[in-house]
Protein backbone atom coordinates (compact mmCIF):
# COMPACT_ATOMS: atom_id res chain seq x y z
CA UNK A 1 0.00 0.00 0.00
CA UNK A 2 1.13 3.21 -0.85
CA UNK A 3 1.56 6.39 1.46
CA UNK A 4 -0.91 8.38 -1.17
CA UNK A 5 -3.83 5.62 -0.66
CA UNK A 6 -3.68 5.56 3.40
CA UNK A 7 -3.84 9.28 3.22
CA UNK A 8 -6.58 9.58 0.96
CA UNK A 9 -8.71 6.93 2.95
CA UNK A 10 -7.93 9.04 5.86
CA UNK A 11 -9.35 11.86 4.84
CA UNK A 12 -12.41 10.40 3.25
CA UNK A 13 -12.82 9.26 7.23
CA UNK A 14 -12.49 12.23 8.26
CA UNK A 15 -15.15 13.69 5.74
CA UNK A 16 -17.68 11.40 6.67
CA UNK A 17 -16.95 11.86 10.36
CA UNK A 18 -17.13 15.83 10.00
CA UNK A 19 -20.49 15.27 7.48
CA UNK A 20 -21.65 12.83 10.74
CA UNK A 21 -20.80 15.85 13.17
CA UNK A 22 -22.58 18.31 11.43
CA UNK A 23 -25.52 16.39 10.86
CA UNK A 24 -26.14 15.62 14.78
CA UNK A 25 -25.51 19.43 15.41
CA UNK A 26 -28.60 19.97 13.12
CA UNK A 27 -30.67 17.69 14.17
CA UNK A 28 -29.64 18.91 17.67
CA UNK A 29 -30.73 21.80 16.74
CA UNK A 30 -33.97 21.23 15.47
CA UNK A 31 -35.45 19.33 18.37
CA UNK A 32 -34.23 22.50 20.36
CA UNK A 33 -36.46 24.65 17.99
CA UNK A 34 -39.08 22.52 18.14
CA UNK A 35 -39.24 21.73 22.01
CA UNK A 36 -39.02 25.38 22.67
CA UNK A 37 -41.91 26.11 20.34
CA UNK A 38 -44.35 23.59 21.55
CA UNK A 39 -43.51 24.59 24.99
CA UNK A 40 -44.32 28.12 24.37
CA UNK A 41 -47.94 26.85 22.31
CA UNK A 42 -48.84 25.35 25.55
CA UNK A 43 -47.64 27.83 28.10
CA UNK A 44 -49.94 30.49 25.95
CA UNK A 45 -52.82 27.99 25.20
CA UNK A 46 -53.10 27.23 29.06
CA UNK A 47 -52.90 30.85 29.83
CA UNK A 48 -56.02 31.93 27.20
CA UNK A 49 -58.05 29.09 27.97
CA UNK A 50 -57.98 29.65 31.61
CA UNK A 51 -59.07 32.99 31.51
CA UNK A 52 -61.32 32.96 29.38
CA UNK A 53 -62.54 29.92 31.33
CA UNK A 54 -62.47 31.94 34.63
CA UNK A 55 -64.10 34.94 32.97
CA UNK A 56 -66.91 32.92 31.59
CA UNK A 57 -67.49 31.43 34.92
CA UNK A 58 -68.20 34.30 37.25
CA UNK A 59 -71.44 36.42 36.52
CA UNK A 60 -71.45 39.14 34.07
CA UNK A 61 -72.95 41.78 36.45
CA UNK A 62 -71.05 41.79 38.92
CA UNK A 63 -68.18 43.90 40.71
CA UNK A 64 -65.33 41.50 39.94
CA UNK A 65 -66.72 41.46 36.21
CA UNK A 66 -66.88 45.45 36.03
CA UNK A 67 -63.34 45.47 37.46
CA UNK A 68 -61.63 43.60 34.99
CA UNK A 69 -63.58 45.51 32.20
CA UNK A 70 -62.29 48.50 33.72
CA UNK A 71 -59.07 47.17 33.84
CA UNK A 72 -58.89 46.29 30.74
CA UNK A 73 -59.82 49.56 29.13
CA UNK A 74 -57.54 51.27 31.28
CA UNK A 75 -54.62 49.42 30.19
CA UNK A 76 -55.57 49.82 26.36
CA UNK A 77 -55.49 53.50 27.10
CA UNK A 78 -52.20 53.44 28.69
CA UNK A 79 -51.14 51.18 25.54
CA UNK A 80 -52.14 53.17 23.04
Amino acid sequence: MSTDTIDSSEHAEADKLLQSVTDAVSDIGLTVSRATYTSAYFIAYAAVFSALFVARAVPKGNAVMKGFADGGRAAKTVQA
